[in-house]
């Protein structure tokens, strides 16, 4: 059985290199080693340079993507089983060979094996958690290995997502019926801090997309739909702890927030998880003095004119102006935050919530 890997890479110079010696150590005879280069700038070409000989098929130009440019590779390939390595992971010894062993004793048409996500503080096994997990959360694809004919039946990466486009493949495939098949066995090992990771935001926004698209076809769709509610959830949350890192020790345990609305509600549920108190609400409306909002007091701006503290502004539209408003309290033991430098673009999203 022929195996076809494929590495997209784009100035990756300081990890390249492990992730090509992961695939040529593998000792498997029948292996077609293909490499996709963006038109690398920072020494990258000449580590790959280094393998030409060895290889099956290489490239270096600008491409619309990494999808468009695994699609380049699968294009490319030849073999009878193609998988695609991120050129910051890495296999497991002997990888390719369990992977081959297991299609010549079965008829699955993907096989996937587990998965080690490699953090700053160590690595950690990623949990294979059912048959049904494949509906939310996919498949890694650095450890999905694909028979070509399912390529070419049910066509390639779709450029239309950018960044969960290899779990729109593993759903359109899996809810047509193709055969999926999962190895307990550690195969390879996946650098955190893809662009999933940086782009937190869009990849959950992408992921629900895609399993509503085929949502029709679970088994069990609360089950989807719950765990989708979730994961737009603690990606938001997520995301304003990593924009927030040192919050406390800058602004302090405890908060005012001005603005008892959509935003201030959510604003106070993630002032919550960084374990910050809010003491109460103040807001512009007269109407709203004296009532209650989300569990806490409002109060007049004025009380502003002699707290020592922090103030988050949680407004969209009249950000500028209740920053002027504050501004003129002449109170310089008054911190303010503006809500949109906390969630930079992400406001509309978070008061959805």
């Amino acid at each position: 059985m022929k195996m076809s890997v494929i590495t997209v890479v784009y100035n990756a110079v300081n990890t390249v290199e492990r992730t090509i010696k992961s695939v040529l150590s593998q000792n498997y005879e029948d292996l077609e080693y293909v490499i996709i280069d963006g038109g690398s700038t920072d020494g990258t070409l000449e580590i790959i340079d280094r393998y030409k000989d060895r290889l099956g098929y290489f490239v270096s130009e600008p491409d619309n993507g990494i999808y468009d440019a695994m699609n380049k590779g699968i294009r490319a390939c030849t073999g009878d089983v193609i998988s695609i390595l991120n050129s910051d992971d890495w296999y497991e010894a002997g990888a390719l060979e369990k992977i081959a062993s297991e299609f010549e004793q079965n008829d699955a048409e993907v096989i996937f094996g587990d998965v080690n996500e490699w953090y700053e503080t160590g690595a950690k096994r990623y949990p294979f958690m059912g048959y049904d997990s494949i509906w939310h959360s996919f498949v890694h694809h650095p450890g999905m290995f694909v028979r070509s004919d399912v390529y070419k039946k049910f066509g390639l990466y779709n450029l239309e997502y950018s960044i969960c486009s290899d779990g729109e493949f593993v759903l359109r495939t899996y809810s047509q019926g193709v055969k999926y098949l999962h190895l307990d066995s550690l195969v390879v090992n996946y650098s955190i801090g893809g662009s999933s990771q940086k782009k937190i935001l869009q990849w959950a926004a992408e992921a629900n997309n895609v399993a509503m698209k085929y949502l029709a076809k679970a088994t069990n769709k609360t089950m989807v739909i719950d765990i989708c509610n979730r994961r737009f959830n603690g990606a938001i949350d997520f995301y304003f702890k990593q924009q927030t890192k040192g919050f406390v020790q800058i602004y302090g345990k405890y908060i005012i927030i001005f603005g008892a609305g959509a935003y201030g509600k959510r604003a106070k549920e993630i002032m919550n998880t960084l374990g910050i108190q809010v003491l109460f609400y103040v807001d512009s409306s007269k109407e709203k003095w004296g009532n209650t909002f989300n569990g806490c007091s409002i109060a007049s701006p004025e009380v502003l004119s002699c707290y020592q503290g922090s103030v988050l502004i949680a407004s969209k539209n009249f950000e500028s102006e209740i920053e002027s408003d504050i501004m003129r309290l002449d109170n310089k033991n008054l911190k303010i935050v503006k809500f949109s430098q906390m969630f930079d673009s992400t406001g509309e999203l978070l008061a959805r919530k």
